[in-house]
């Protein structure tokens, strides 16, 4: 088809032992590829009435354009399910990085679909052209990274990329993450969970194959300008040495981080004992990234007592905050096992946050948790409750639902302290005073802020970067001067069009494979670094406006595969907690969000996304305004639609 994509998708009936091909191309153009083209097909493909365990729900594996032509950042991999993890059965989206998406491409494909269940445990073994399911049951129970070790030995190829379940995707745990390498992961959603389900135990890919690209020379100049914008940007230095290895502490002392299940904005012996950096500088043999990346911000460490391994930035602020840990040992610890199993990082630290506070206040005790004594920071009694999570044992087989889920069963007012959006556990950041992440974490297509990651009101506070470059940084490549007032994290003024313009950019990013970590938040706020690199690989001409209208497009069919499902305005929303209880401790210290205020940006959020504001819904109008007349259609048909703006 061209330069920049491989061509081809790959079909995957694992019921019926069907293996096809098809073009990439009818969907290329107009969704790019990556999210894009994972959420378009997904929309038009599955029933929105079956459950995410459905013989007929597909798991998409997906990346785009950039993948494997560019050297630099752009091995992202796109995977897009009904999720088992939200209550209502929503759209569930991950993405992870290291070096599997540009293997994809090399062996000739853009985006795996499977659907269908597998008779016995099987693996996906893609050889380039040729393509076979495999006997995975001397698989079967061994965790992450072992299957991935072991396909490797059993093919006798080190080269080959591996994305595989542990024993919680196996299970169906609702939040199974799908790892690769040693802590890439697609996490939150419970992809491992629908893996599992199909009885998939790994995909397995090798390609010797290369992307075609419209204009070699131009695209080493865009490598090269590229490269010097993120090794030049005001947190490169930070980013490049220690990860983010400091956020935990850096976000206590700021206000934004949180402590257990958002009891606390500050805990002295967490700011003391549990800074990343001296764990980094104790342990560190090396700075690791994914494929073509300056900026490496992960670690491989070596901890005496506990092991050795790739740490990944994420494990600081789910198993310090939420769990009440200051020991960094422990931190590394209980990610290699959530590694190994295959579990969620931030569901892990939610639930167990959750758990802690339920027993603090005397609403749980020890026989609620089959004989656990769960204290704050309990280091012993976590690592029992995550092992019976994984086997689904006692109250793990509970707790193995998800937070809300669990609590719904349990009950004893145990609902009331699960801090969600739509089932998903929060991530620790301080909601309550920053109220861009509010807004975000709130819309987003998965209730989870790390999609859309506002990082322009922390960028206003940092005392450890140059704060005021990052600011103008902002305000130079967005150009948006009225959004001065709204780079302050306590207005509420601004936000919902800065949160739609952030959540398009990483649509953007997120379906040309580009790392959204590096673009367009914490390195540069341009998009024009990633665009220059598609347009030098596929001979486009794209600017900026014309992606972020592509954007548009997939965030309406995101909405419309959520409304189709159930969802409504009321699902948009936020803890009870977040609007009745201030801020206690720290720099936030008595902060609320406004309840009032907060329904106004979502006003104003769904009059940017030309949304009907009493449904939160997309419209005949806006949609086919956007040439989506097909999904207007489709929402009709299943009494989803909504007809008119109030």
């Amino acid at each position: 088809m061209g330069f920049g994509w491989a061509g081809n998708i790959l079909r995957i009936d694992l019921s019926r032992k069907k293996i096809v091909r098809e073009p990439t191309e009818r969907y290329a153009r107009q969704f790019i590829g990556g999210r894009g083209v994972n959420v378009k097909i997904l929309f038009d493909e599955i029933n929105p009435r079956i459950s995410a365990f459905d013989k007929d729900n597909l798991l998409i594996f997906g990346v785009g354009p950039l993948a494997g032509a560019s050297p630099l950042c752009s091995s992202r991999t796109e995977v897009t399910t009904k999720s088992p993890q939200l209550t209502a059965g929503f759209l569930g989206q991950s993405n992870f990085g290291g070096h599997f998406g540009s293997e994809l491409v090399y062996a000739g494909f853009d985006h795996i679909v499977i659907r269908g269940i597998a008779e016995k445990p099987t693996y996906l073994w893609i050889n380039n052209d040729e393509v076979e399911l495999k006997d995975a049951t001397h698989l079967w129970g061994k965790g992450c990274i072992e299957t991935q070790a072991t396909i490797q030995g059993d093919l006798a190829d080190e080269d080959i990329e591996v994305a595989a379940i542990g024993p919680a995707g196996e299970n169906r745990v609702a939040y199974a993450s799908i790892v690769h390498q040693t802590s890439d992961a697609a996490g939150r959603m419970g992809t491992g969970a629908v893996m599992g389900s199909k009885m998939l135990k790994a995909v397995a890919v090798r390609g010797t194959g290369k992307i075609d690209v419209a204009y070699p020379e131009r695209l080493a100049e865009e490598v090269e300008e590229a490269y010097s914008v993120i090794t030049s940007a005001p947190m490169y230095k930070e980013l490049s040495t220690y990860g983010w290895s400091g956020s935990v502490v850096s976000n206590l002392k700021i206000g934004f981080g949180v402590v257990g299940n958002f009891e606390l904005g500050y805990w002295e012996p967490l700011v003391k004992y549990g800074d990343g950096k001296f764990f980094v500088d104790k342990y560190a043999v090396k700075s690791v990234g994914c494929q073509g990346c300056p900026v490496r911000c992960m670690h491989f460490v070596e901890v005496p007592g506990v092991g050795a391994g790739v740490h990944h930035c994420l494990s600081y602020g789910s198993f310090t905050m939420p769990i009440w840990n200051h020991d960094t040992r422990f931190m590394f610890r209980l990610s290699q096992l959530c590694n190994h199993y295959g579990l969620d990082f931030g569901s892990v630290g939610g639930i167990i946050g959750w758990l802690t506070e339920l027993c603090h206040r005397n609403i749980l005790d020890y026989r609620d948790l089959d004989g656990i004594e769960l204290r704050r920071g309990d280091k012993e009694a976590i690592l029992t409750l995550v092992d019976k999570i994984v086997k689904r044992e006692g109250i793990g087989n509970v707790l193995a639902e998800g937070t809300l889920k669990a609590a719904r069963k349990i009950g004893k007012g145990s609902e009331e302290y699960v801090m969600h959006t739509r089932g998903m556990d929060k991530h620790p950041y301080e909601f309550r005073a920053f109220h861009g992440y509010a807004l975000a974490t709130s819309i987003a297509s998965r209730g989870d802020v790390i999609r859309i990651n506002p990082t322009w009101e922390i960028g206003y506070y940092l005392s450890t970067y140059d704060a005021n470059a990052i600011r103008e940084n902002a305000m130079k490549f967005v150009g948006k001067e009225k959004w001065e007032k709204a780079l302050d994290p306590n207005e509420y003024e601004g936000k919902a069009e800065m949160v739609y313009y952030f959540e398009n950019a990483t649509i953007a990013v997120d379906c040309l494979s580009f790392c959204k970590h590096v673009i367009p938040y914490h390195i540069s706020y341009s998009l024009e670094i990633p665009v220059n690199l598609y347009n030098a690989i596929t001979g486009d001409e794209m600017t900026v406006d014309r992606i972020l209208e592509t954007s548009v497009k997939i965030r309406n069919i995101e909405r419309a595969f959520e409304a189709r499902e159930g969802l409504t305005r009321s699902d948009d929303t936020l803890p009870e907690r977040f609007f009745t209880e201030p801020v206690s401790g720290g720099v936030s210290n008595g902060k609320i969000l406004d309840r009032a205020k907060f329904e106004m940006m979502k006003d104003e959020y769904y009059a940017l996304r030309k949304w009907n504001v009493e449904t939160g819904n997309p419209e005949r109008r806006g949609l086919e305004e956007q040439g989506l007349k097909w999904v207007a259609d489709n929402l009709e048909t299943y009494g989803a639609l909504t007809k008119k703006s109030s």
